[in-house]
């Protein structure tokens, strides 16, 4: 039985792994998921939490993006065995960014986290995808939005585009005899 898990908004903010989980738990019988995900990003360890909790599964997943799929939220987009882009879905990938304040200690240990993060990110990319460093390192270094086009030849995406097939038809009758 097919099951669907919805992700919109802000992970972290709008989206926390207690609610993937609660979705899952609400469909017992479900043997698979389509994973609906419309998401401008959030939080790097709340998407690699989703991420990892969707891979545990251990079920057949279809990840499908749909209006905005973005920085973190790319990442539990690739926890799709079939991953799918609707036409016109914006696809974007970078490096973590953020802000801090305070002493000059403060702001060196919050450089070498970001780093952390930095290698992280990268690395998953270059397993995910298979690409080399060297190819995938510049597009993560620079805010890249990729065409579907893109997604799907630098092995984001293994369907290019998906159309919804129409599943219910309203038809009215307005005469007023």
């Amino acid at each position: 039985m097919e099951g669907n898990i919805f992700i919109n908004g802000e992970i972290g903010e709008n989206v926390h792994l207690v609610d993937i989980v609660k979705q899952v738990q609400g469909q017992p019988f479900a043997t698979m998921f389509n994973v609906h995900i419309n998401s401008i990003g959030g939080s790097v360890d709340v998407g690699f939490d989703i991420y990892n909790y969707l891979k545990s599964l251990n079920v057949p997943i279809t990840t499908i993006g749909s209006g905005v799929v973005a920085s973190i939220a790319t990442v539990i987009f690739m926890a799709g065995n079939e991953r799918k882009l609707r036409k016109n879905t914006e696809f974007m990938i970078h490096l973590p960014s953020g802000s801090v304040s305070g002493t000059s200690s403060d702001i060196e240990a919050y450089s070498e986290m970001i780093k952390k993060y930095d290698k992280k990110l990268i690395d998953f990319y270059v397993e995910s995808t298979g690409l080399q460093k060297e190819a995938i390192e510049p597009f993560l270094k620079n805010e890249t939005w990729l065409s579907i086009d893109d997604a799907f030849d630098f092995k984001f995406v293994t369907e290019m585009e998906v159309d919804f097939p129409l599943v219910a038809q309203a038809v009215y009758n307005l005469k007023t005899d």
